[in-house]
């Protein structure tokens, strides 16, 4: 334990000489004993006092050889340069992991909402991690204390195995995000608690911190938007804003729920309204005019989000905003040159022969596309040229910064159209069509049995199952 200890010498000890000690005992006449012997002790108490501490030197070097003390673990506490984070953790490893982490999610939080996070001067965050054994998942506690200029936050977390979970990251979040209502309300005091950041907000920051899980949730709220699954975003809006916080202390959700643990549903879509708030150059004023209205204690209810976003307060105008937008983000390429379930089930739709497209008759219901292989029928048509070169364009445009994998089967359908166009031979186009749909459903079919990450899906049917085949003659073959 490093302590230092004092060995004395048994053979050398303190002894007064015989006569010092009857002089000491005994005084002149034995009625002047009482009134000298205190003050004869007095005059030898320090040699006494050296006699005690030697002794108990003695015997504690004794014990120490014989008897081996507990080594007990005491906290580790790590502090930044700035001094606005500190940490506390039961190994120095960790602590200095975590401290690491939560520093970095300050910056990602604050290049996500356009300003760094405000912490004024001498305000702290203290994270607090210890280990339990039986406690699982991990607990987080929010508490907050001020002094009326200064707010300090502290975030206990009990846990068993990982201090970083979905539970610890959303805390983490809600306290950051808390600092800029507090800096927003200026001198106006306010009492921050689990109800003064919506939910939603933390969970679309939290879903938005990291490249992977932007692209991931873009992802599936587009595919569920454009298949009519996702109720309008003040529908959605109203919705969230019910959730009752008190069902998690933490004021996040519970860890098994979706949105929180895979990245879907409400998370994904919350993560969406995030990167729809951010965008352009405004990005910044909107969230410092979302801090103003949470620091005078009010809800962003559709209508208040309507005017922060539009400068109105029709709800109806923040739905037709929001699809627009959605309309927009069709078009653009998340991770370009990455196979992804999305890019794939966009060429999906962009292979689809809608009737009114692309210079197609309206000879039957717009909600059946035309098969591939009925081109080949009517390639005498007057219409096949305009559909060919528009086809061919579009396919183009769409490949474009996409992955290798895309870009080959629209090479494909592309050297189709330049053949139907030219009017080849009946034979020659079934054997193209064929080596391009083979393609297509070759990529298809890999996106969805890719374990590595890739979200799978079922499109449509873009193509005539490849029932032509290769026919010599042209013939369907069943």
């Amino acid at each position: 334990m490093g302590q230092t200890s004092t060995v004395v010498n048994p053979a050398v000890s303190w002894r007064p000489a015989r006569a010092d000690a009857q002089a000491f005992w005994s005084g002149p006449d034995t009625e002047s004993v009482g009134l000298f012997w205190p003050a004869r002790i007095a005059k030898h108490l320090p040699a006494f006092a050296v006699i005690l501490v030697c002794a108990v030197l003695a015997y504690s070097s004794h014990a120490a050889d014989s008897v081996t003390l507990p080594s007990v673990s005491s906290p580790v506490t790590f502090r930044d340069a700035s001094g606005h984070f500190c940490v506390v953790a039961d190994e120095r490893r960790e602590a200095f992991q975590l401290l690491r982490w939560i520093v970095s999610t300050a910056e990602r939080v604050g290049q996500l909402v356009g300003s760094p996070v405000p912490f004024g001067d001498q305000g702290l965050l203290t994270l607090v991690v210890r280990r339990m054994g039986n406690v699982e998942p991990p607990r987080a506690t929010a508490i907050r204390e001020t002094d009326g200029l200064r707010l300090f936050q502290r975030l206990e977390v009990l846990t068993r195995s990982e201090p970083v979970d979905d539970t610890v990251r959303l805390a983490s979040a809600r306290l950051l995000l808390e600092r800029y209502v507090w800096a927003a309300a200026g001198t106006n005091r306010i009492v921050l608690d689990d109800h003064t950041m919506p939910t939603w907000l933390v969970e679309g920051v939290t879903q938005a911190l990291d490249v992977e899980g932007r692209i991931r949730n873009s992802d599936w709220v587009f595919r569920e938007w454009r298949r009519g699954r996702l109720p309008s975003i003040s529908g959605w809006l109203q919705k969230v804003g019910r959730y009752s916080i008190e069902k998690s202390p933490s004021g996040c959700r519970e860890a098994s729920t979706p949105a929180a643990s895979q990245g879907e549903g409400e998370g994904a879509v919350a993560g969406v309204c995030i990167a729809w708030l951010r965008r352009g150059p405004e990005g910044p004023r909107r969230f410092q005019a979302i801090w103003e209205h949470l620091a005078r204690g009010e809800a962003l209810i559709p209508e208040r989000l309507a005017r922060i976003l539009l400068g109105s307060e029709s709800a109806r105008d923040l739905d037709d905003a929001w699809d627009a937008w959605m309309l927009r983000e069709k078009s653009t390429i998340r991770a370009p040159g990455r196979l992804t379930a999305r890019a794939v089930e966009e060429l999906g739709s962009t292979l689809l022969l809608h009737p009114g497209e692309c210079g197609i008759p309206l000879q039957r219901p717009l909600h059946e596309p035309m098969p591939w292989c009925d081109l080949i029928r009517k390639r005498d048509a007057p219409w096949i040229p305009t559909l060919a070169q528009s086809m061919r364009i579009r396919l183009q445009i769409y490949a474009a910064g996409q992955a290798r994998e895309i870009r080959e089967v629209v090479a494909r359908y592309v050297e189709f159209l330049n053949a139907l166009a030219e009017h080849a031979a009946e034979r020659r186009l079934f054997v193209l069509l064929h080596q391009a749909e083979t393609a297509w459903e070759r990529l298809r079919s890999g996106v969805q049995d890719d374990p590595g990450g890739c979200q799978t899906f079922t499109a449509g049917e873009t193509s005539c199952e490849s029932k032509v085949g290769a026919s010599p003659s042209g013939e369907e073959t069943e």
